[in-house]
């Protein structure tokens, strides 16, 4: 399936426009969301879609930092899916700037 551009449909581009509008100022999203920071995490099976999403970031989000993405294999619903601690522990998060770190540190 193709990007799309429409904002009709639900989209990478819809959300990280919809995330930007509620985060008119770095910290909107404290009485809005009710929530004391933000991240937009992505999860994606692939380096093709996690490097189109990092691109409408870079474009289109009001405060990029806040977005991150990772890869993980396919998961397959019928077979138990294994658990991934190392995507809470290891740095396999990526920023839309490229650099990588852990949800671990991002907490401390």
């Amino acid at each position: 399936m193709e990007p799309t551009k429409s904002l009709k449909r639900m989209s990478w581009l819809k959300k990280i426009l919809m995330y930007s509008a509620i985060t008119k100022e770095p910290t909107s999203y404290k009485s809005y969301l009710g929530v004391p920071n933000l991240r937009i995490l992505a999860v994606f099976q692939g380096p093709k879609r996690q490097s189109h999403f990092n691109e409408l970031v870079h474009k289109h989000a009001r405060f990029p930092a806040q977005f991150a993405s990772t890869i993980v294999p396919p998961i397959d619903f019928i077979m138990s899916p294994r658990v991934m601690p190392e995507i809470y522990s290891d740095a396999v998060w990526t920023k839309a700037d490229g650099t990588k770190f852990s949800l671990r540190e991002e907490v401390r």
